[in-house]
Order: C-alpha cells, then structure tokens, then sequence
C-alpha cells in the first residue's frame, strides 16, 4: 500500500515557525489537525458563540481535505475539543448540519481551555479517501447511492453567512419557514397584524410571509381555504370534479412562482451560500419564475436579474421593466418557451463572473421541497374541505404541467397522503416525455426539451399532451365576451363559473385540459376528484390575445368561433396523446435527462442516478424541517422582530 505523505498548509505563520502542518495525506488517509476559530487576520471569529465557531470552523476544515483529495462524505471521524459542555448542544447542532447525513464518529470531551479565552471550541478530523461508497447504514438500503442532502449540497460558509446576518438586520427582514407558508395561521399575530397594512404588490419585505395559498383575491384576509373553481360538467364533459386551485393570489407577481423562487434561494441564504452583499441572483425562466425571482431579490432587498426567452408574453417584460433599476437585468434568449438550451447557455456565461449566483429552478432542489410541503398541504385542504361536504369523494389524481417540475412536488404529497396518481402536462408540439419528441409551442411557462432534474420521474404516472392550438383557442372562448356568452347561453355553464375563467392563463388551461383527459383515461366518475393549478391568470396575456384575434379573426370573433372552438377542444377531446406509465416508460423518461444534466450542465452521474431511488425522495422530504431551523437560526441571529 502507498503511505506517500503530502504535507498541506493553511498559509498561518505559526506553522512555518512552530513546525506543523495544518493537514496531511498518508496514501488515502487524510487529517486535519487542530483547527480552532482563528481568522486570517489573528482575530478571533464569533468569540464565545459555540454555534457560529463550530460552523466556521468545519467550513474551514472541509477547504483543507477537499484540497487534500477527500470529500465530506469521506469524512469517518470528527473529534471535538469544548471548553464549555453546557454549550455542547450549540455545537451538535452546527456540527449536524454538515454531518448528519454522513454519521462518522463523533468524539467531544471538555477540556480546561484553549489557547485564548474567547475560543470555545478545536476540532480534529479524520478522512478516507473512497470510503464513502462503502458505508452501510441501517436506513439506506443502498449503500453507494448518494443521499438528498449530498445532492441537493448545502455548505456552510461562515464569512458570507454573517455578512448575510447583517444585511437583512439591517434591511429589517424576517424569513418565514416552510411550515409558517404552509400553515400560515401560525403566523404569530403581531407580524400578521403589520402585514395587514402592507399592500401586496409592494416590495416590502413582510410580503415575504405572503408566499402562501391562503390569499384572498383581493387581500383583505387570510381565507380558510385556498380559493379554487370546481369546474361543471357542462364545461369539462367529465363526470370528475376538476379542480383548479388559484394561483393569481400570491403577492407582487399574482402567480405562485414567487413561492418557487423564496424556496430555492432562502436555503442558500442561511447556509451563507447566496451572499446579498456581493451577489447578484440569476434567475433562469422560460416564464413566471424570472418574474418571482426579482421580486423576492426587491423583498430582500438584494440584486436580481432574469433571464426569459424574448418572445414571451409582452405582460412579463412590462411588469420586469418597472421592477429593475438597471435595464442589464432583463436578459432575453432566443426563442421561446421551446428554448430552454439557450437559458442554460446564458447562464454558463453569466456564472463566469463569481458575482453572479445562478439559482435554477430546474434543479433546484427546493423548488419540489416547497411544493410538496407548501402546494401539497394546501390542496389537500382543499379536498379535505370538499370531503367534508361529501365524505365519499376520493382524490384520484392531481395534474400539472411539467414546466421546471416543481408543482409536481405536490403530487408527490397528495399521493403519499391520499394515493392520488401523477400526472404530467407537456404540450403537444413538442412532446418531450410522450413521445421524446421536439418542436415548438406557445403555453407559456412550461418549457420542454429536456427532463427537470427535480423531476422525481420514478413516481410518475402518466403524461399527457395538450396542443397549444386548444390553449390559445380557449382563451379567445374564456376572456372575449362573445365566448363568455356562448358558454353561458349555449352551454349552460353557471355566470359563476364563466366569470372565474378569466383567472385561467395559457398554463392553466393546459393543466385543466390535462386533467379532463385524465378524467377520460382513468374512467373517472362522479366520486372522483382531479386536483390541478392555475398557475396564473389571463391578465398575463392580452397580448397574446390581441395578436390571435388580429391574426385569425380580423373581422371579429363570434358565437360561431367559440362554438367551433369549444367543439374540437372540449366537446371533442380524446384519449389520444395520454399514456399510462410502467417501469420501462420511468425509465426511458428519466434516462432522457442525461444528456441535459450530466452531458451538458456537469452534473455528477453520481448525482444524476441517486434520484432514481425513491428513498432519495423521502430524505428529501424530511430536509423541510432542518432547513425551518436553519432559518429560525439565521432569524434569531438578525434579532429582527415585527411588531
């Protein structure tokens, strides 16, 4: 065996002097030695705080064995040094948030004192090079598949964590966690009570705690029940109760992206990832997201740029131009919502510069962590309050358009507490996981050509394809008045209803034909529920309106266009285009991702595979709760409170 000895040094002079060395390589072995809260200055980090020095210090520690070779989960022992056991939880706590995942041995003994007074803690640790791949543990079935926490990659890093603290002490910014967004009635009182006098479409931080589904159209209270349309028979031709859930509620962009957009950067943010003092945050779309993206950066008061293809929905720019300072952050692509190469291509360029933070709803991981926790409770309320009414109701699936894939997470939730099926909307003109096709279409804000890498594939049960012919028909039939009244007078459906249409964009009525075809495959009767989104609302597209009406019906649209209309997309939907999914179908669907992630954006094929394993689903289900610490941490260190 090769005992070669590398010696690595931290660049501190006493090193040099004393004679030691800061780690070492023995063949595959690698230490770290004695490393305390000592900055590169001769000062002392944090003094006295437990927690902040332990983070610091692993961070540290982690710099000097990756150089060495080794990685984290190499890592099999952690020694610890306190002067102070009562403070021992502050320390497991920081020390956790590196290593739980991992469980290497842990060692801590208190000790009289270190070498000055206001260092609390010294920490050794032991690496073996490729040990990682062979740890067994009595919860993992699958000792070489990686775990969600090692994908999904949170490090700490200390100096960017407390610049981070005091930016938003001093911007006076509170963060909510997950279960505040998905339960909000637990809000406490006093910041409800200041955010009543907040307009929603403000860039003020407490819209931060608006980031949920319990918002009333016009924000006069908090509802009960997130507001949705069960769509009539009269309009849907189905027995099922199709269910739209109303996204046009969230505040600053009337569309639940926002939501999407807090959920991929706050975890970034309070593992001193996302620096607000020196980052700018990317914001990659082919739609809604760039739009959520800046105005959380305005709620934080940071940075923010977006990147969307240019021949989006004019809506979209306009709402982006009165939110920037600097026209440079809207950056178009070419193309359209067909486009999704040419954004990554934009942002590979944009993530030269180390100012830049690209944060990827594609594969970010906390884009299907919010939806499950966040989206998935609040339907489920939503049927539960259906249920109530009529306890033989059964939800039997839950529809969304495939996009950057984070609604799906709430599929995942509902069919873990109700068994509901997955279903996966793409258009039609370019059917990527039907039929593995390409093409071009205008649903805005679903995006194609490639599989998301927060897709969880694995749990899917079918996919569907809608054509953007039927998208871009029925918003003439749902937002003109001659439609209006064609549905009202000639097909019966209730003005109620009619009238709530208009809360439907391009997506939505994808998801709702989505879930009609569903209805039809799965022969679903009255007793079934099909739960789905509007993501947004028709107010996002007058001018794909205008510009339709111009195109194919200059003399005016009529009674007769919306019968014709209604006839071919409604009346005359089909099961084609709509496939059950076996394990052969996952697979060949999931294997498509790699050519976009390992081949193209450098993902580790490690990575890649471990989201085959639907237990890397479940750990990533149970991250919600560390990073709700994570952030009541980050909170308590600000020391902002509201009212």
């Amino acid at each position: 065996m090769n005992y070669e000895r590398t010696l690595y040094s931290s660049g501190a002079p006493l090193e040099e002097a004393a004679g030691y060395s800061r780690a070492i390589r023995l063949g595959d072995f690698v230490f770290v030695g004695g490393t305390t809260a000592v900055q590169a200055d001769g000062s002392v980090f944090a003094e006295g705080d437990a927690y902040a020095q332990t983070k610091y210090i692993l961070e540290k520690m982690e710099s000097y064995y990756l150089e060495a070779g080794a990685r984290r989960e190499d890592v099999y022992r952690v020694k610890m040094y306190v002067t102070d056991i009562s403070k021992a939880k502050e320390v497991i706590t920081a020390y956790s948030e590196f290593y739980k995942p991992i469980k290497p041995l842990a060692t801590m003994v208190e000790t009289p004192k270190l070498n000055r007074p206001s260092q609390v803690i010294e920490i050794e640790i032991d690496a073996l090079i490729g040990s990682a791949t062979k740890k067994v543990t009595e919860d993992r079935k699958d000792p070489a598949r990686k775990t969600a926490a090692q994908v999904v990659g949170l490090r700490y890093l200390a100096e960017s964590y407390e610049r981070s603290i005091k930016w938003f002490r001093e911007a006076q910014i509170l963060l909510p966690t997950l279960s505040q967004l998905a339960d909000p009635s637990t809000i406490p009182g006093s910041l409800q009570g200041a955010l009543a006098k907040v307009d929603q479409n403000e860039a003020h931080p407490l819209n931060l705690f608006r980031l949920h589904w319990y918002n009333a159209l016009d924000y006069a209270w908090r509802v009960r029940v997130p507001e949705h349309i069960v769509l009539p028979k009269e309009l849907t031709g189905v027995d099922a109760r199709i269910v739209l859930v109303l996204g046009n509620r969230f505040p600053m962009v009337s569309c639940h992206k926002v939501l999407a957009a807090y959920a991929c950067l706050v975890p970034r943010i309070v593992s001193g990832q996302f620096d607000p003092a020196r980052h700018r945050a990317v914001w990659p779309s082919t739609g809604n997201y760039a739009r959520g993206g800046v105005a959380i950066s305005r709620l934080m008061r940071c940075r923010g740029v977006a990147i969307l293809p240019e021949n989006m929905s004019r809506e979209r720019f306009d709402w982006l131009e009165r939110q920037v300072d600097n026209p440079d952050d809207i950056i178009t692509t070419p193309g359209s919502e067909s486009n999704v190469k040419e954004i990554y291509d934009a942002c590979r360029e944009l993530a030269r510069d180390p100012g830049n933070f690209i944060v990827n709803q594609f594969c970010e991981f906390g884009n299907h962590l919010a939806h499950y926790q966040v989206s998935g409770a609040a339907f489920a309320q939503v049927f539960n309050s259906m249920q109530e009414k009529e306890p033989g109701l059964e939800l039997s699936a839950f529809v969304a358009a495939s996009g950057s894939a984070g609604t799906l997470g709430a599929g995942d939730r509902l069919k873990d507490d109700f068994g509901a099926k997955i279903v996966a909307v793409e258009a039609l003109e370019c059917p990527t996981m039907l039929y593995n096709g390409y093409g071009e279409h205008n649903i805005q804000g679903i995006g194609d050509k490639h599989i998301p890498l927060i897709h969880n594939v694995m749990n899917t049960d079918l996919v569907a394809a809608v054509s953007d012919q039927a998208t871009d028909g029925l918003n003439l039939v749902f937002n003109t008045e001659a439609g209006r009244a064609f549905l009202r007078e000639q097909m019966g459906v209730d003005p109620a209803v009619v009238d709530k249409l208009r809360h439907l964009g391009l997506s939505s009525i994808a998801n709702m034909l989505g879930a009609i075809k569903t209805a039809q495959k799965l022969n679903l009767g009255a007793q079934d529920v099909v739960i789905s989104v509007a993501t947004d609302g028709a107010e996002l597209y007058t001018s794909e309106k205008e510009k339709l009406l111009a195109q194919s019906y200059p003399t005016g649209f009529n009674d007769v266009h919306a019968a014709e209309i209604t006839a071919r997309h409604l009346a005359g939907m089909g099961t084609e285009h709509i496939e059950e999914l076996d394990e052969v179908g996952r697979n060949r669907i999931f294997n498509l991702g790699y050519y976009t992630w390992v081949e193209q954006q450098g993902i580790s094929a490690e990575d890649f595979e471990a989201r085959r394993s639907p237990a890397f689903w479940k750990e990533l289900h149970k991250m919600g709760a560390d990073w709700d610490e994570m952030i009541g941490e980050f909170n308590k260190r600000t020391g902002v409170t509201i009212g």
